[in-house]
């Protein structure tokens, strides 16, 4: 009977070790995921001019300090091996839950963000919010048009919290899904960068602000080449 009750004993406290490890593990859960999964491949782009003048046009959009509500202090172009693709290229209308708990459409954009370089970045990167003043964040969208462009973007759902200070070690890849219609918060609305709802091909680039070595930075993405397909059903 003694040694049934240390054997039950002892089984009890190893589940209740495992609940404990479980729960802390979805405590900790970063706000951006760390994605496990090598990195698909990236096909050669050959840039045109018209590539290459976007760029041009981001550049001094942030020299000038002109890309957003706020002033940020100047920066400096990156020369770290930072790479930016998109983990899908057709993208439809999908399902997430809302800040009070009902499932509303979103489109949402899955990049793969690799920091090649051999140092740590950190970086503000926000998600979703619903009400107020627009979270600051340090992720942006340059998509192709008639005038240059650069546009915060947000993270899809809402965590509990404005903003969030992420940092990006070496040779991690970390998966970011964008939310790419969404409208603004409820009191400061927003330009929707691509509408859910019309089948429509963007040409785009993310650029991401960080600070590495206490030298505020910015890495430009390769463009990439994304098609919206609203007609796709919904997953539920």
């Amino acid at each position: 009977m003694k040694k049934l009750f240390i054997a039950v004993a002892a089984l009890c406290i190893s589940g209740c070790t495992a609940n404990l490890e479980e729960n802390n593990a979805a405590i900790q859960k970063p706000p951006v995921s760390q994605s496990q999964n090598p990195a698909p491949h990236v096909p050669k782009i050959t840039l045109t001019k018209g590539d290459l003048k976007q760029e041009a046009d981001i550049d001094a959009l942030i020299r000038n300090s002109k890309y957003e509500r706020d002033t940020r202090e100047q920066v400096m172009k990156s020369k770290l091996n930072i790479q930016i693709i998109p983990l899908e290229t057709v993208i439809s209308p999908s399902q997430s839950k809302g800040y009070d708990g009902k499932l509303r459409k979103v489109l949402v954009l899955p990049i793969l963000l690799t920091n090649k370089s051999q140092q740590t970045m950190e970086s503000t990167i926000a998600h979703e919010w619903h009400g107020g003043l627009w979270p600051p964040t340090e992720l942006h969208v340059s998509i192709s048009g008639d005038k240059p462009t650069l546009d915060p973007v947000y993270l899809v759902g809402e965590k509990g919290s404005r903003d969030s200070l992420n940092v990006l070690p070496p040779n991690q890849p970390t998966q970011l899904n964008l939310r790419m219609d969404w409208p603004g918060t409820g009191s400061v609305r927003g330009q929707i960068l691509m509408p859910s709802d019309k089948a429509a091909t963007y040409k785009l680039r993310v650029v991401l602000f960080f600070k590495s070595k206490n030298q505020k930075q910015y890495i430009v993405s390769a463009p990439m080449q994304i098609k919206v397909a609203p007609n796709v059903s919904i997953a539920q």
